[in-house]
This record gives structure tokens, sequence and C-alpha cells, in this order.
């Protein structure tokens, strides 16, 4: 990454630009911007002992990764803000709006939107949201019932039995949302832990989200976190 050097005549301070990304040293001060994102640090008095040196490189370099560490922790800090209060849906698509393994059910997809408020995320668990003509296929059924996915899970494997690890590593990842439910026709209880178990609730192959299945999970929704 090149930096540009548009410091001018600051006396000890140091601007670099790159792109949108523009990073000023100061003696016990590092500021960083891109757009509307303004961070400010302190790093220096922390790291170095009074009257060291640092080379301007090696003083970039250390901007960089401090930077970095700011990035992501306000990014979780804002994550954590507009999830704050949010219940999440997660949500398999064979076994719960797919009975034949090609079309999406518009009468399963009504059941789920009986439960769906507008403070409910539905986040994509299924194998479904590996394959981008999948992805897109679900967000258009979601979209002609006024719903609409605000997210997948991670990949931490190719098994099933991972699932409930990569919902858990979601919600781990989204620390506002607090009551949650998940939806599947698989056996995940027996990979899963018995707190998560207390989320599950499990379709039938041939029958999908009945009504009846939704009503369990807007009752999962609704117990005190």
């Amino acid at each position: 990454m090149h930096w540009k050097d548009i410091s001018g005549n600051r006396g000890t301070w140091q601007t670099f630009k790159h792109g949108r990304f523009k990073i000023t040293i100061g003696d016990n001060h590092i500021h960083y911007s891109e757009g509307e994102w303004v961070i400010t640090c302190h790093p220096w008095f922390d790291a170095h002992p009074i009257g060291s040196v640092l080379s301007l490189e090696s003083a970039k370099r250390k901007a960089i990764r401090i930077i970095k560490n700011k990035l992501e922790e306000c990014l979780k800090a804002l994550d954590t803000a507009t999830t704050r209060g949010k219940r999440a849906l997660f949500l398999d698509i064979d076994g719960v709006l797919c009975l034949d393994g090609e079309t999406i059910e518009p009468d399963l997809v009504d059941n789920l939107a009986s439960i769906v408020t507008r403070k409910d995320m539905i986040v994509l668990s299924s194998a479904w949201r590996l394959h981008n003509s999948l992805r897109l296929e679900v967000e258009r059924a979601l979209a002609q019932k006024g719903l609409s996915l605000r997210g997948i899970t991670p990949t931490l494997g190719q098994t099933l039995e991972k699932r409930p690890a990569e919902i858990e590593t979601w919600l781990d990842q989204h620390k506002g949302v607090t009551h949650w439910v998940v939806l599947d026709d698989y056996d995940l209880d027996m990979y899963a832990s018995p707190e998560f178990c207390k989320h599950f609730v499990k379709t039938r192959l041939r029958d999908g989200l009945t009504k009846d299945k939704a009503e369990e999970a807007q009752r999962v929704l609704e117990k005190e976190a």
C-alpha cells in the first residue's frame, strides 16, 4: 500500500493519504479518517518510553495496526448498538420452506411472515446460502411477502453437524441479539448444547414450517432472555 506524504509545514506532525484513507501521526496521537469515519487514539506514551524515537516507516506500520484494531472495536460496538433488542430467526430452507428440494412454497413463507416483526432479523443458516443463485431465490421468495434477509451464518465446515457452531458464532458477533430461534429439519440437537436446544424448533421434511411450528417458534422468541 502506497501512502502519499501530505504533511506540508506541520512541524512534527506527519499526514499520509491513500485513496479515501488518511492518517495523521502526531507526538502523542494517531488520527484516522475515511469518509465519515473518524477515529483518534493515543498509543505513543503507552507503547514507547518518553524520549524514544520511531522511524517514519515503523510509525506508519504501528499506526495501521492500531487503527485496524480500533476499527474492529468500533465496528463491533456499532453492530451491538444496531442489533440491541433485536430478535434473530435462523432459517434453513429444505424441510422448512422447501419440500421438494427445488421450490420454495409461498404458503410456508406466509407462516414465517406471520411471526416476523419489524425488530426481527432473518439469518440464512441453510446450505442455500453457499450458492448465489439459491440465495437470490430465497431473497426473492421472502421479498414477495415483505420480508428480507439480514445476514447469513459463517461457514465452519461442510457438514450439517457444524450448523449449531455456525449459528453460535454469528450470535457471538452480534451480541445485541437477545432472543433467537432456529428453524431446521435436521437433528441439530444431537450436536448442540442444552442452551442451543432451548431455541431450536425442528420441522419435518414432508411438512415444513406449519402454522403449529410457526407458533412454537413464536413462543421461543417471546421467552425471557
